[in-house]
């Protein structure tokens, strides 16, 4: 998050709150705040927009959850009253957060408090994260996939083990060397589908190549190269926590899909993940249909927006109702033309 803050800075104020108790820190809030033109300023996590964060929610207590949640609530109210100490958050009208599990209870109780002091609030059904939940062996996850999800899996692990693809695990002493091959074949990928990646900009890879140093020395990456030929195809970097893999960046060289080098890269964290004791592989938000194939199974997300009970608060969720409200009859009316 610090990463994130670090690039993207000009365009947004922390808002970080530490909440305490009789003198012990029982959670923390990574907010920041984005300044809007001619409106008010909107609250939202830290690691928002071009990073596209998931499962995002406060850092607390679990003993004190219900009570910080209502003095969050609670401050937010005060912060924006005159002669409030929190001057340079009071002109803030709306938090808005995508990313968050549906089922995160500390979330659900921060929206109930908020609207019981008045705040208007929307929420709607986001893409789904999904997950693969891992069996004690590669054997029994094999099993589960289907009879041409099988023949995906072996075929990938063949090439990796009799050598026709060589996995490259990048170290700290590496990084600089490899990560400008991850910057690469994402762009690649993403240009034989016709669009641009996420390092087009140059605040994203500025962002994730600080991340993913000093992540990758805290031992919390999983970044591998699939070589070819002397030749790197594919590139895989990943999250690290206890019990979870999180696949957030790849990438593939085009001229080489046909060796399906990305689905040898994947099995293989796959089988390491389940040798290494972890539970799951996180495949995180969206809904491309590679994840079902690999039996990554969907939870639900949801996107909210929170509004001041101010009037310029309520006429901006006004203006938001109504976008949201051509833009479902639009694309309808379309089709009818």
């Amino acid at each position: 998050m610090s990463s994130w803050y670090s690039a993207f800075q000009d365009d947004y104020q922390l808002l970080v709150l530490k909440l305490s108790h009789a003198g012990r820190c029982v959670g923390f809030v990574p907010w920041c705040l984005r300044k809007r033109w001619g409106g008010g300023d909107t609250i939202c996590f830290l690691g928002s927009g071009k990073a596209s964060s998931d499962h995002l929610s406060f850092l607390l207590d679990p003993d004190k959850r219900s009570a910080a949640v209502k003095a969050v609530a609670q401050w937010l109210l005060a912060s924006s009253s005159q002669g409030s100490p929190s001057v340079g958050f009071k002109n803030w009208d709306s938090i808005e957060i995508e990313g968050v599990d549906a089922s995160d209870e500390t979330m659900s109780l921060f929206v109930a408090e908020c609207q019981r002091l008045g705040m208007g609030v929307q929420n709607r059904s986001d893409e789904p994260c999904y997950a693969i939940k891992l069996p004690e062996t590669l054997e029994d996850y094999v099993k589960q996939r289907s009879k041409s999800g099988r023949r995906e899996i072996r075929k990938g692990l063949k090439l990796i083990d009799e050598g026709n693809i060589v996995i490259h695990h990048v170290t700290p002493d590496s990084f600089a060397e490899d990560w400008p091959v991850l910057v690469h074949l994402h762009e690649a990928r993403r240009a034989s589908l016709g669009g641009t990646g996420c390092f087009a900009d140059s605040r994203f890879e500025q962002f994730l190549r600080q991340a993913t140093e000093q992540l990758l020395k805290a031992g919390r990456v999983s970044f591998q190269v699939a070589i070819l030929e002397d030749r790197p195809v594919a590139v895989e970097l990943s999250l690290l926590d206890e019990h979870s893999v999180r696949l957030y960046q790849s990438g593939m060289d085009p001229e080489f899909q046909q060796m399906r080098p990305g689905a040898a890269i994947l099995a293989n964290l796959i089988r390491r993940s389940i040798e290494n004791g972890l539970s799951e592989v996180d495949m995180l938000r969206g809904s491309e249909p590679y994840k079902e194939r690999w039996l990554g199974q969907p939870t639900e997300t949801l996107s909210l927006r929170l509004f001041h009970p101010k009037k310029s608060a309520k006429v901006r969720q006004t203006i938001v109702q109504v976008g949201a409200t051509l833009k479902a009859i639009l694309p309808i009316r379309s089709a009818t033309h």
